[in-house]
């Protein structure tokens, strides 16, 4: 296994772990209150007539992550699986067991196929939505890096 998929687990974990002792799954609620067994996407063309739903179906694509239905299919199966999680979540354990099942529930909202590779995909669309901000906004950055970097943009501000 490559080094750099390594990490991208670990990273994800880590994500999913601070997502889950956070309060921003509990602003996705709404997703899996409105229609526990339908996807947003099928909400959506349940709602829609019939040229609206060929305009909508042209511009959806099912395999790209970063599209409205599929992060807020991430978001629903993420905040469905906290919100329904009995275990303790400062008992490492009981975390693990939560963020295999956030995987489990990702691998579907991400419309993956259970091979071998499928966990580091999910992994990387996870991360790439971490990253761009659509499940939360969240640093990685040190505190003293964090003062630096401001600090820069201030003296950077002055000499404008």
């Amino acid at each position: 296994m490559n080094d750099c998929l390594v990490e991208k687990q670990k990273l994800a974990r880590y994500f999913l772990s601070i997502l889950s002792s956070s309060d921003e799954y509990k602003k996705w609620v709404k997703l899996y209150t409105y229609g526990n067994s339908q996807s947003f996407m099928d909400q959506k063309i349940e709602h829609s007539s019939g040229s609206e739903y060929t305009t909508k179906q042209k511009r959806q694509n099912v395999t790209d992550h970063t599209q409205d239905f599929i992060v807020n299919d991430v978001r629903r199966a993420l905040s469905l699986a906290i919100s329904s999680f009995d275990g303790n979540l400062q008992n490492e354990k009981d975390l693990e067991k939560l963020i295999e099942m956030q995987f489990t529930s990702l691998r579907e909202a991400f419309r993956l196929c259970a091979d071998n590779d499928a966990q580091n995909k999910v992994c990387a669309k996870l991360l790439n939505l971490y990253r761009t901000g659509r499940l939360g906004h969240y640093t990685l950055d040190p505190p003293a890096l964090q003062k630096e970097f401001s600090g820069c943009v201030q003296d950077r501000q002055m000499l404008v």
